[in-house]
């Protein structure tokens, strides 16, 4: 497990990076692993000698890590701390690991796997499939492949969101993969309370009709928003949902929707991080 330090008024804090929440995801509160998740962490924290640490954690599980390590103090992380410890994470893997990462999407395809999914917020990944994408095409490669990014507004600036955001954000999503229109473009939307979701799709659409993208599709929208956006007009093809036997929400009317709008959904987290594998449970 990677960790690293911000010191704050001289005190160290110790912020646990993304690859330990990939690897086991917090479980919906009402799973019955939810008392095992807090075990886990903990066993990770001694592991890696900061069981006596002060600990950047998020949520209500925190308390119970407290009472399995009593000499552990924690606080909450703020979002541009949860921010900044998801982009440093990404920046190992764009950075120190892109040789690897550029072999295993080739041996992907070999394999029959040629739809990859990416996302304009997650740093480096664009210009590193691009790299990729440039590398196929000089090798003259014949097995087509397809790229699924996502338009995801700055939310500092989501009052004020503007279709030139949104021309901006595709643009450079088309200059990071270095194509002439995006495959796949799903908008996210950080906040229902702030208007504009409806009409971001709007302009991806018009974007769609002059070339610069293939398709539009969504992410992470509510069914009340998924329908008000199909009932604008938007030719949502795809919706990008966390879907897994432990997290069933799209099956309370989500995927419903999305089969009477012939939507396709697309599932992230199927496996649950590894808690749907052998990595968890072993054999039994």
């Amino acid at each position: 497990m990677h960790h690293w330090r911000f010191r704050s008024e001289a005190q160290q804090l110790w912020v646990i990076d993304a690859s330990f929440y990939a690897e086991h995801p917090t479980p919906h509160r009402d799973s019955p692993l939810v008392t095992q998740w807090p075990e886990l962490l903990a066993g990770k924290l001694r592991q890696a000698g900061l069981a006596h640490s002060r600990i950047g954690l998020d949520g209500p599980i925190s308390t119970r890590v407290c009472e399995l390590l009593p000499k552990l103090t924690t606080c909450d992380l703020s979002f541009k701390c949860r921010a900044l410890r998801f982009v440093k994470h990404s920046e190992e893997i764009a950075v120190m690991r892109a040789a690897a990462a550029l072999a295993d999407m080739d041996r992907f395809v070999d394999m029959g796997i040629t739809t990859f999914d990416c996302a304009d917020i997650y740093t480096g990944v664009e210009a590193l499939i691009g790299r990729w994408l440039k590398r196929r095409g000089a090798r003259g490669a014949a097995v087509p492949v397809q790229v699924h990014t996502k338009y995801v507004p700055d939310l500092d600036r989501l009052p004020a969101h503007s279709r030139a955001d949104v021309v901006r954000g595709v643009d450079r999503s088309r200059a990071r993969l270095g194509v002439d229109s995006l495959d796949l473009v799903q908008l996210h939307w950080w906040d229902y309370d702030v208007p504009g979701y409806v009409e971001a799709a709007a302009w991806l659409d018009e974007l769609r009709r002059a070339g610069r993208i293939r398709h539009v599709g969504l992410t992470n929208f509510d069914q009340k928003r998924l329908k008000e956006i199909v009932a604008a007009g938007i030719p949502v093809v795809s919706h990008q949902v966390q879907y897994s036997v432990l997290d069933r929400r799209p099956a309370n009317g989500i995927a419903a929707q999305c089969a009477r709008d012939g939507i396709g959904v697309l599932c992230y987290g199927a496996l649950a991080g590894v808690y749907c594998t052998a990595t968890i449970w072993g054999n039994v």
